[in-house]
């Protein structure tokens, strides 16, 4: 209650009646050329509220988080109990899980990570070790469950920013 669809859109907007458990509904949209369905899942809480998710392993800081065009989150890279790590793992709040991706080719953190207009992810620069920094840059490609070497940055750069530009180019600042 309180919450719609927009038919052209497909946006979920309005302000939920009451707080509501996980729940997962179907929507089915009809036109001329037949209909289509599709699964969403929905949690409704509280303004400012927080609801919890099942721990990456290993467990990490100083890393990245990238929201991927299928709604899967990447985390890659960051600082595990073991030391600076290039592992990566996919969320998927679908299913509440987590699931190794490929790790990358380097490790790093305090990189930057921007999901660039193809849906693939550039990571670049930040830290392989303590009191160094990379210019070095690197590419997640979602669909294969790959990285590939970029053209590193001019300068090594830790704790940047990367902002992807309207052109499709990426700036880094910092």
């Amino acid at each position: 209650a309180g919450l719609s669809l927009h038919a052209q859109t497909g946006a979920i907007t309005g302000t939920p009646a009451s707080l509501q458990a996980p729940g997962t509904y179907t929507v089915t949209a009809s036109n001329a050329a037949g209909s289509a369905s599709t699964q969403v899942r929905l949690t409704i809480t509280s303004r400012g509220s927080w609801t919890s998710v099942p721990p990456i392993s290993p467990g990490r800081h100083y890393l990245s988080l990238s929201r991927l065009a299928d709604g899967k989150v990447l985390a890659a890279g960051g600082i595990t109990a073991g030391g600076v790590t290039a592992s990566a793992a996919l969320y998927d709040p679908a299913t509440d899980t987590w699931t190794p991706a490929a790790s990358m080719l380097s490790a790093r953190y305090e990189h930057t990570a921007t999901v660039l207009a193809d849906g693939r992810v550039l990571v670049a620069g930040g830290q392989p070790s303590a009191s160094v920094s990379t210019a070095s840059a690197e590419i997640y490609d979602p669909v294969s469950n790959t990285w590939t070497a970029a053209a590193s940055m001019s300068e090594a750069r830790v704790r940047s920013t990367a902002n992807l530009l309207a052109d499709g180019t990426v700036l880094v600042i910092g």
